[in-house]
């Protein structure tokens, strides 16, 4: 199951959209368990990056009826493979659905796609957790792209807008054109999280 909302510029001040996700999740929550395992119930939140993942992990995650929220940082997800856990557990982490641009984007290196970063996630989650549920944030293009280009730019870029993002048909830039097909990412969650 993937759960999708669109968050818009900020997430602070739009409590209605955000009681309407809260009163989606509770539902889901409160309804019958689908164990990934003896007893656990676990649901991941994969970002997208730039979609008000860290808002929701600091104000929004841990306050709805949950055994436990975790950030992967202090979480280890070989915890949920051998751990004695169970209840519903909630773990977010937006690089679960790969990286836009990396540190050898920055520097100009060519590496693996984030299209193709995102599958491979989604695989491995879907191999080690069948029946767990997937959250993912999305944004409007426009401001998102904005926002990706200003973290580039932050961590180490140097190149202008027009190579970050090529809108041409030859789909030069770091960040390529597959990477705003929301559609896509999608499709993939639920083909391999049909639960």
């Amino acid at each position: 199951m993937c759960w999708l909302f669109e968050v818009g510029e900020s997430l602070e001040g739009h409590s209605g959209m955000m009681d309407k996700v809260h009163t989606q999740i509770e539902e889901e929550v409160a309804g019958p368990l689908v164990p990934v395992s003896d007893g656990l119930e676990l649901y991941f939140h994969i970002g997208m990056h730039k979609t008000g993942t860290s808002f929701l992990q600091e104000h929004f995650f841990p306050h709805i009826a949950l055994t436990s929220f975790n950030r992967l940082h202090g979480f280890s997800l070989h915890a949920l493979t051998h751990g004695d856990l169970g209840g519903k557990i909630l773990v977010s982490e937006e690089n679960l659905c790969g990286f836009p641009f990396s540190r050898e984007h920055v520097l100009g290196h060519a590496e693996v796609p984030w299209t193709i970063q995102f599958e491979n996630s989604i695989k491995n989650l879907s191999s080690l957790f069948p029946n767990a549920h997937i959250i993912m944030g999305i944004r409007r293009h426009g401001p998102w792209l904005l926002s990706l280009y200003k973290q580039y730019l932050h961590a180490g870029g140097i190149k202008p807008v027009s190579q970050f993002f090529d809108i041409s048909p030859n789909d030069a830039g770091i960040f390529k054109q597959a990477d705003l097909l929301f559609g896509r990412k999608v499709e993939l969650i639920e083909r391999y999280f049909p639960c």
